[in-house]
Parts: C-alpha cells; structure tokens; sequence
C-alpha cells in the first residue's frame, strides 16, 4: 500500500517540478515575466490551492474522532478552530516578533511533516529533527533569494526594526542547511536507497527553483503548488482510506466547498479594508499575518492527521 502511495505522490509531484522547471526557463532564459504577471500567477494559485487545502479541517477532525470513537461537534470544532485564530491575531498585536518566529516555526516543522511524509526513519527524534531542517532550508531560500520584497514585509511586520541586517548575517547559511538537510536525509533513510535518491534530487530542485526565482513566483510554486496540492492530495487518500464506503473527491470538494467560498471571502473583505485604510502600503505585511492566522489552527489538525497517516501508510 505504501509503495502504490509513494507512486501516485511521486507522479504528481513529478509533474509538479516538470511545469515548475519550465516556469524557470521561462523567466531566466525566454522572457522574464513581468511583476504584474507574477503577482497575478501569485494570487491565482493561493485563491485555487494554497488557501482552499485548509477548508476540510473539519472533515478531517471529524474522521479521526469517528476512527476514535469518539463524538464529534461541527460547532465545538470551529469555536476551537476561531478561539486559536483570535488568541494568534492578539498575540500578533501585542507581540509582533514572537508571533513572527512562532509562525517560521511551524510553518518549518509542518513543511517538512507534509513533505517527508512517506519516509520511514529507524529514530523518532531524527526524523523529528529532519522536518525541521528540511521545512527551515526552504522557509530561508525563499526569505533570501528575494530580499527587495522579503524585507518590506518582515519590516512592515516588527516594526521600528530593519530586518535587513539579521537577513545579511543569515545569508551564509543558506545554501548550509541544505546541504547539512542532505547529509541528515542519506544518513537517515540509508536502508531505503531508492527513496532516499528520489528524495534528495527533488529537494534539491526545489531549492534550486525557488532561489532562482522571484518571491511570488517560487513562493506560489512551492506553498500553493507543491505543498498544498500534496496535501490535498494526502487529505483524500486519508479520507478514503478510513471510510468503509469510499468519498469521491468530487464529494469531498463539495463538503468543503461552503469553507473554501468563506476563507475567498475573508481574504477579499481583508485585502478591500487594508486598501481602504490609511497605510496601503503594508498590505503585504498584513496579508501575511492573515494568512498566518489561518494556518495556526490548520497545522495542528494536519499534525495529527500526518501522524496518523504515517503510521497507517507505512504498515
């Protein structure tokens, strides 16, 4: 079962690193697309995949209560899910640099949950150890690569704080923690060849395309792409799997679409009153505390999830 899992995931993020590497061409080689069209390719992909993939939370939840046996509120569910989000926003409002390295951080160990999903490791704490690297070297890249639109928005985040600096001393290590994310992988999923060449070639390209890429483009191609159409992905194999009678993905899209319609909504009544306020030009910065705090309560329902699908997929 987990070899058949690991070929379907493989296709599809193969086909994923294929258009991925022609946008790459593209943009170095044939014709360097406006900022305009990458913020618009940007937009696109969030609206269709990047923000959608946390809309069926609940039927996640609601499926590891029922393999629990345990009972399950829709309603308790979200007044979770919202008391999470507000407790973040305030923490944002009071203490803007915490929540900023709160948020890398679990943004670092959840890339690397979702990505290393399908690889076994001799050691817990290893493996542990390695989402953090693997979620982290991508997290830095695309910090990095693109420091004329990354420092606006840290700044416009902390602000009375030039983040240029700390971004300056940090570039040195950015091409470090891939390689150490590497040594780490070799080491760690040495009893599995195959996989572990497979693994280690594709997160190498994706480095290579995300920090030769500019920040909307690199950024859209790994978190809307890559993360979130795996997640999707992940997200119905898991559904599937724990039902006796087996949910087409077309029933599953149409359960989470009255979320995915709230979370478009949310995300346009935000973008219009930052437009209408007195400080437009923060929008960047206050899109992606929006987005951040939408992601709090998503990680932790997917932490769980991964877990279980881990353990499930591997036997």
């Amino acid at each position: 079962m987990k070899d058949a899992i690991m070929s379907k995931r493989n296709l599809q993020s193969l086909a994923i690193i294929s258009i991925a590497i022609v946008i790459l061409i593209v943009q170095k080689f044939l014709f360097p697309f406006p900022e305009r069209w990458q913020w618009i390719f940007f937009i696109i992909t969030m609206f269709v995949t990047g923000l959608p993939h946390g809309a069926f939370d609940y039927l996640v939840a609601k499926q590891q209560a029922s393999s629990s046996h345990k009972s399950f509120s829709i309603t308790k569910f979200y007044i979770h899910y919202l008391f999470k989000m507000i407790a973040y926003a305030v923490g944002w409002y009071f203490f803007p640099v915490a929540s900023l390295v709160l948020f890398l951080l679990i943004s670092a160990y959840h890339f690397g949950e979702s990505d290393l999903l399908h690889y076994s490791a001799a050691k817990r704490s290893l493996k542990e150890l390695h989402k953090v690297f693997h979620g982290a070297s991508i997290l830095l890249i695309l910090i990095i690569s693109d420091a004329t639109i990354s420092i606006p928005i840290i700044n416009g985040i902390i602000k009375d704080y030039d983040s240029s600096a700390l971004l300056h001393q940090l570039e040195p290590y950015t091409y470090i923690l891939p390689a150490i994310n590497c040594v780490i992988a070799w080491i760690l999923y040495r009893n599995t060849i195959l996989h572990t060449i497979y693994y280690i070639i594709t997160y190498l390209i994706i480095i290579i395309i995300i920090s030769s890429l500019p920040l909307p483009l690199g950024f859209a191609l790994y978190f809307s792409c890559w993360h979130s159409i795996n997640t999707l992905t992940d997200i119905h194999q898991f559904l599937t799997n724990n039902h006796a009678q087996k949910k087409q993905l077309w029933h599953i899209l149409k359960s989470g679409s009255p979320f995915i319609l709230l979370t478009w909504a949310g995300i346009v009544l935000a973008l219009y009153g930052i437009q209408q306020s007195s400080q437009p030009q923060n929008i960047l910065s206050l899109l992606f505390i929006s987005i951040s705090i939408l992601t709090l309560p998503h990680v932790g329902v997917m932490s769980i999830m991964l877990n279980k699908y881990s353990k499930q997929s591997q036997n």
